[in-house]
């Protein structure tokens, strides 16, 4: 997985919309949860707009940007 954001701790202001790049090395199904400052654990992939967890091995999936529903 890649942020849009270099570094090992990439900072974003409130508002700001990451995008977080998964690519699968193998066929795999995938399952992104962020876990916030607030001990909140949120699952964001998959999401309503993007619904299949499955990936195959060469895939890349985008999830949040700035022409992201989610």
């Amino acid at each position: 997985a890649r942020l849009d954001r270099p570094g090992n701790q990439p900072k974003y202001k409130v508002g700001d919309k990451l995008v977080l790049n998964v690519k699968a090395n193998q066929d795999c199904n995938v399952v992104v949860l962020n876990f916030d400052s607030t001990g909140t654990l949120t699952q964001i992939f998959p999401n309503d707009y993007q619904q299949n967890g499955f990936m195959r091995a060469g895939d890349t999936v985008e999830i949040g940007g700035e022409e992201s529903n989610f």
